[in-house]
């Protein structure tokens, strides 16, 4: 548990607070962190979509810096 909570305060200083999309992910991330004790179809349909926000985050970013913005 200690790993998972170091993982996530990583990813957290990552982010930027006043990016929409990078606010939905740290909530995403923080109903999975705090939904890891509920039933397994909750917690693959949060980490699923935690997934899916990164990975749209990280296009968009890598994009951004492609065109060297």
């Amino acid at each position: 548990m200690f790993e998972a909570g170091r993982t996530f305060t990583a990813i957290e200083l990552r982010l930027n607070p006043n990016e929409d999309s990078h606010i939905e992910l740290m909530a995403h991330l923080q109903a999975l962190s705090s939904g890891i004790q509920g039933a397994p179809e909750s917690y693959n349909s949060l980490r699923d979509e935690v997934v899916r926000q990164a990975q749209s985050i990280f296009k968009f970013e890598w994009n951004r810096v492609k065109i060297g913005e």
